[in-house]
């Protein structure tokens, strides 16, 4: 099956959504495939792919022999991490080796696709050992440079592909390419952590619950390092995201009282957004904050105030220092730098000795806040989350139509990559704050109640409600 033939049968069945996710050069050539592709099946997300394609793409004494741009869009939240990029790229690339190859009788038909990809600050760089089945099958090495982007409706996954030397001029094409497709994506705004302040009760039935800290997650219990709360308080640890729980004696704050911090992990996201927000009126500060080790200070986050929607919450949004994990006990892993909070909590927890446990525990990560506010603080909260780039659906009332009762009493929900918060009206709330979690294995087991606090399962979700 020709290039063209193969291309032209998968994209028969992708959506025919006008909007394209990559530019085309001039001379440079475009298709789109859906996702799964049908030479790759196995691939669970469904989404779409659009591909341009280098002059000479299959000209292999072409300076752009084959060399391309691919962008990926899935309607799911698919955890794109180094091993995931592997899999991935070894399944799309084999089966596609496999569809094209049919009937050719090339000698590697048996060959495997294997593909190496480490992190390269906010980003990835792959090897893909492969061969090319629209030719001749000749093996091939090919370069990777990939970027992840987490949206409010799924995910996304740019790739930059040649076999050809890095300072080869088609790379500075490609890389022009990659340039444009970030600078129309700002930066994702994930969940970091949540803090919520608790009776001493309570706090004390979560630090000394042995369900807890044996199997649900990587527990610590620790100092505030720069915190105003300026005491001791329990973190739960998840894969990507954290809570803590801290006491209100000594605190100066309420019991309920909420903090959400929001994270980045691309070099320049608290910048783009402090920009984001000055230009909408609202500037924020960016502090700088560190980390002890053995007497000195290590970088360790940026922080950005976003506001304060009432006295009882705070919203911040961090960024991890791009020095902080070849900084703070770098002999534990994992060993290449990063951004990301995944990988900061996996140092964390090595540093704990608690990596077996971490990879085991049932809590993956926090996937909503529920934070009931009165009527003056739910319109300031979701106008912050609107700015961050989160999808707001709002009740009638909150874009100025009257307040009809019914309109009134619903939920408001601020939707964002790999996290949601949900507004309901303080009036009507049965919580002081709820935490729904995505659990790494399907539970089935009895609520469990600590002090004011109350754990439920159900299935691959818990949820984790504290009483007003």
């Amino acid at each position: 099956m020709s290039f063209a033939a193969c291309l032209a049968l998968f994209a028969l069945l992708a959506p025919q959504d006008p909007a394209r996710l990559l530019p085309v050069p001039e001379g440079w050539t475009y298709e789109r495939l859906a996702l799964p592709p049908g030479f790759a099946p196995e691939i669970a997300w469904n989404g779409v792919e659009d591909l341009s394609f280098a002059p000479g793409m299959f000209d292999t004494a072409a300076p752009g022999y084959f060399s391309y741009a691919m962008a990926l869009s899935f309607e799911d939240d698919a955890p794109l991490d180094a091993p995931a990029l592997e899999r991935f790229l070894g399944s799309y690339y084999g089966g596609l080796y496999r569809a094209v190859a049919e009937g050719k009788a090339f000698a590697n038909a048996g060959a495997k696709h294997v593909a190496r990809v480490t992190p390269a600050g906010d980003r990835f760089r792959a090897h893909l050992s492969t061969f090319d089945a629209f030719t001749d099958g000749r093996a091939l090495e090919l370069d990777l440079e990939l970027d992840v982007h987490a949206t409010a409706r799924g995910t996304e996954l740019l790739g930059l592909v040649s076999p050809k030397p890095a300072d080869a001029p088609i790379w500075k094409e490609l890389r022009t390419l990659g340039d444009a497709w970030r600078a129309a994506r700002p930066p994702a705004v994930f969940l970091n952590h949540v803090y919520v302040v608790v009776d001493r009760p309570t706090y004390d039935a979560l630090a000394t619950s042995k369900f807890l800290r044996e199997e649900f997650a990587f527990t610590e219990e620790r100092a505030f390092d720069q915190s105003e709360l300026g005491q001791r308080g329990l973190f739960l640890y998840g894969r990507r995201t954290f809570l803590e729980f801290v006491p209100v004696d000594g605190t100066g704050r309420d019991f309920g009282a909420v903090g959400i911090a929001l994270g980045v992990e691309r070099a320049d996201g608290l910048d783009v957004l402090s920009k984001r927000l000055a230009a909408q009126g609202t500037p924020a500060t960016k502090n700088a904050h560190t980390r002890e080790l053995a007497g000195k200070q290590v970088p360790w986050f940026d922080l950005l105030g976003l506001g304060r929607p009432s006295t009882q919450v705070d919203l911040v949004a961090l960024q991890y220092d791009a020095r902080f994990l070849a900084a703070w006990r770098p002999e534990v892993a994992p060993k290449e730098p990063s951004l990301a909070r995944a990988d900061v909590l996996a140092r964390y927890a090595s540093v704990a000795k608690q990596t077996e446990l971490r990879d085991s525990a049932l809590f993956g990560d926090v996937k909503a806040v529920v934070l009931p506010l009165d009527d003056a603080a739910r319109p300031l909260a979701s106008r912050t989350f609107e700015l961050l780039g989160y999808q707001v659906q709002a009740p009638e009332w909150i874009a100025g139509r009257p307040k009809a009762p019914e309109t009134l009493m619903r939920p408001l929900a601020c939707v964002g990559p790999q996290f949601r918060v949900v507004l309901p009206p303080l009036e009507v709330a049965k919580v002081a704050i709820g935490f729904e979690l995505a659990l790494t294995r399907a539970v089935e087991r009895a609520p469990m109640r600590f002090g004011k606090a109350e754990l439920t399962f159900s299935g691959r979700f818990a949820r984790l409600s504290l009483d007003r």
